[in-house]
């Protein structure tokens, strides 16, 4: 079981980030919003744009959520390979502290893939080009 991100682009108000997974099925944290250029406490993450595969069986995928100061929120659920580009997927979770930004991946069953997520600062983010 292995789970690991890179930081592609680090913008004033994007990020794109890889989480590359092998029979995972726990995940962990893809995005440390506290370690991206700009960020303050209480900015915040969207969704723009989600590429994925994601080998499954059954209902396995993987779920991205938005982490709160008591609960996570769901952001969307993952399985199979395709791309989301609909509208963006706002940062919903209740959050002013370094954690704010975060967004976590987890599997919903031991699933092998890829996942790039798009993402906009909001305006809680300082500038920093």
């Amino acid at each position: 079981m292995a789970f690991a991100t890179r930081t592609l682009k680090d913008t004033t108000h994007t990020a794109t980030v890889i989480c590359d997974f092998t029979n995972e099925s726990s995940g962990g944290t893809a995005v440390d919003a506290s370690g991206l250029a700009g960020h303050n406490n209480g900015a915040k993450l969207s969704i723009s744009h989600i590429w994925y595969g994601i080998s499954h069986a059954a209902d396995d995928g993987a779920t991205i959520s938005f982490v709160g100061s008591s609960s996570n929120t769901t952001a969307i659920t993952l399985a199979g390979t395709g791309e989301y580009a609909g509208p963006a997927i706002s940062n919903n979770a209740t959050n002013a502290t370094a954690t704010s930004g975060d967004v976590s991946i987890a599997g919903t069953g031991a699933c092998t893939g890829f996942i790039v997520i798009e993402l906009k600062k909001d305006a809680n983010f300082d500038d920093v080009e």
